[in-house]
C-alpha cells in the first residue's frame, strides 16, 4: 500500500509589510521536519515591491459609496487583474525551485475584479 502524501494547502510566501519575510527555504525546512510531501503556495497579502520594503503592491478599500480607491504605488489599478505582478514574480520562485518536495502556486486573486483568464498561468 502506497503512503498517503500529505499536503499543506495553504501558506504564503514572499516579503509581506505587516509580516516580515515568509522565505520559501524556512518553509521547506518546515516541510522537512514535518514529513509534508507538499506544498500549496501563493504571495503573502501584503507583498512589499522588491527594492523597497516601504512600498506594497495594490492595496485598495471600499469608499462610502461602494467604490474601490487605491491606494497602490505601482499603478496596477489599470491591470485586469490588479495581483499580476505579485503572482508572476511568486509563481517564479516557486515554480524554479529545485527541491525534492513537491510545490505548487496558488495566485492571489481579487474578490469584486478577477477574471477567469487573469488566473492561467
Amino acid at each position: 500500500m502506497e503512503k498517503e502524501k500529505i499536503i499543506d494547502c495553504h501558506s504564503h510566501i514572499g516579503n509581506d509589510y505587516f509580516w516580515n519575510e515568509s522565505n520559501i527555504d524556512e518553509y521547506l525546512n518546515i516541510l522537512t521536519k514535518q514529513n509534508i510531501d507538499m506544498g500549496l503556495l501563493m504571495p503573502v497579502p501584503g507583498q512589499t515591491f522588491i527594492n523597497n520594503s516601504s512600498k506594497r503592491y495594490f492595496i485598495w478599500k471600499m469608499n462610502t459609496n461602494g467604490e474601490m480607491e487605491y491606494l497602490t504605488d505601482d499603478n496596477v489599478d489599470i491591470l485586469q487583474n490588479p495581483y499580476t505582478k505579485v503572482n508572476e514574480y511568486t509563481a517564479q520562485i516557486i515554480l524554479n525551485k529545485e527541491t525534492e518536495k513537491e510545490l505548487a502556486f496558488i495566485p492571489l486573486i481579487h474578490p469584486l475584479l478577477e477574471i477567469l483568464f487573469s488566473l492561467v498561468f
